[in-house]
């Protein structure tokens, strides 16, 4: 029999072991597989000189799967880096309600979930010389209630004109703007909740009113900043959407899931010589504000494209190599041109066509059966 092939032989126990064999080859542990075909009333199959072989059971035990491929909508898409921010209004500062020394909650570090209206530490209440700002504005309120409740009767006897009475009044309106209950009882409190990204101020430390302690964030709502590089600047028109994935995840997550829009924003900075696009979305968790991720940006799709998964393709020495079932036991290796990509699938414009049953997982593993004698790592033919 003139064929030139390889096939894969299950080993039992943890190992497994791959034999090239040839019609020339004198391998005492090769397959005589005229031998089987002649048993099983297969004498009359024939395979071609490429044709690589993988019996059925060796290609279940060791999961080689395969998809009849047909045409199916794609877009192709463009691959950059992007990175989540936090919008403002997702974001609060925690303030110094006074003057004084600061003493921070022990349990409060850059991470900490925080409740709104909770308290995240205490201001003993101090000017720099060493007065309590509070006493003096709570003082101040007394001295200008005093002077109100004085002119009133002379106001009404027409003793003081109206002018003298309103602007007591409007003293006492002053001073009693100024006093901060929050203040008086030292308290720092969280305005919403969310989680500590920052610490500004650490315990200890003299603080003036206003002075910012803390940034929180809620990460509710994250927004995504594409800086596009200027040479894609003609596909802008195309682009329809955005799909992300961080640098731990295998899997892409579209915008569109998460409620994701793009919108128009003056609030991050952009660099020069790029396009910059914004894209807002409902945190799902998995996300967080300040990290970078790979977005994909989809254009308009074509319903006419032949699409494959990434893990199907082969790559050896630049070019990209598939796998096709050819029958039963047969494999036949196929050179293909990429036409376009978008997340983990590519769009193939040559070497495959509607109805190849292409290899889609265990790809690797029929690539062993076409190098004669390979062994897989880890694996050896002492057992």
């Amino acid at each position: 029999m003139n064929c030139k092939y390889t096939v894969i032989a299950a080993a039992i126990s943890f190992s497994f072991m791959t034999f090239g064999c040839r019609h020339a080859e004198k391998n005492e542990l090769a397959h005589d597989h005229s031998h089987e075909a002649a048993e099983e009333g297969h004498s009359d199959d024939k395979h071609s000189d490429d044709e690589i072989i993988v019996e059925p059971e060796t290609a279940e035990k060791f999961g080689i799967k395969t998809t009849v491929i047909e045409p199916m909508a794609f877009s192709s898409g463009i691959q950059v880096t992007g990175q989540l921010l936090t919008p403002s209004s997702d974001e609060a500062v925690v303030s110094a309600s006074t003057s004084g020394i600061l003493t921070l909650s022990s349990s409060l570090t850059i991470g900490s979930k925080v409740s709104a209206g909770q308290q995240l530490g205490r201001i003993a209440a101090k000017s720099a010389s060493g007065d309590d700002p509070n006493a003096m504005a709570k003082a101040d309120i007394a001295t200008a209630k005093r002077e109100v409740e004085r002119l009133k009767p002379l106001l009404d006897e027409g003793i003081v004109t109206k002018a003298d009475y309103n602007s007591a009044l409007a003293a006492y309106e002053r001073a009693k703007a100024s006093f901060s209950h929050a203040a008086v009882a030292g308290t720092v409190k969280s305005p919403i909740s969310g989680t500590i990204t920052q610490m500004l101020a650490n315990t200890g430390q003299f603080v003036e009113t206003g002075t910012p302690l803390a940034r929180i964030v809620q990460n509710r709502h994250l927004v995504l900043r594409v800086d596009l590089p200027e040479k894609y600047r003609s596909q802008l028109s195309s682009i329809s959407g955005a799909e992300i994935r961080t640098a731990a995840g295998d899997d892409w997550t579209a915008l569109a899931e998460l409620s994701g829009k793009k919108i128009d924003s003056n609030e991050f900075p952009v660099q020069t010589g790029y396009i910059p696009l914004f894209y807002s979305f409902t945190n799902n968790g998995h996300f967080s504000s300040g990290s970078f991720v790979e977005v994909n940006l989809t254009g308009t799709p074509d319903d006419s494209q032949l699409v494959i998964p990434v893990s199907s393709i082969i790559e050896q020495q630049g070019e990209n190599y598939v796998y096709v079932k050819v029958g039963d036991h047969g494999y036949e290796k196929r050179h293909i041109v990429i036409s376009g990509r978008s997340g983990d699938k590519v769009s193939v414009s040559s070497g495959l066509k509607t109805g190849d049953e292409l290899v889609t997982e265990g790809a690797t593993v029929v690539k062993m059966a076409e190098s004669s004698g390979a062994v897989p790592e880890g694996h050896s033919h002492n057992h």
